[in-house]
């Protein structure tokens, strides 16, 4: 894996990191990688995400699906949500 190559878990284990999460492909590539990475360690892996509301349904269908993808995977998850 690259991830694992260009970013050692090793190096990171015991720092909390926080990971800016869309809920597209990429991100939750990055999330899913990550997590996966994780294995020891006093450090947290934390998802923040941001909801601007630009387009209605389908940013809050964004913002549902990266709380639940948190939950399942067992990270924490910081949402904002704009006026």
């Amino acid at each position: 894996m690259k991830l694992a190559a260009s970013w050692p878990a090793a190096e990171w284990q015991d720092v909390t990191i926080v990971i800016a999460v869309s809920g597209g492909a990429d991100s939750i590539a990055l999330l899913r990688g990550l997590r996966s990475l994780k294995s020891s360690g006093a450090g947290r892996i934390v998802a923040a995400h941001f909801n601007h509301r630009l387009r209605g349904a389908e940013s809050d269908a964004d913002e549902v699906f990266v709380v639940e993808l948190c939950r399942t995977l067992g990270l924490a998850c910081e949402v904002g949500r704009a006026e």
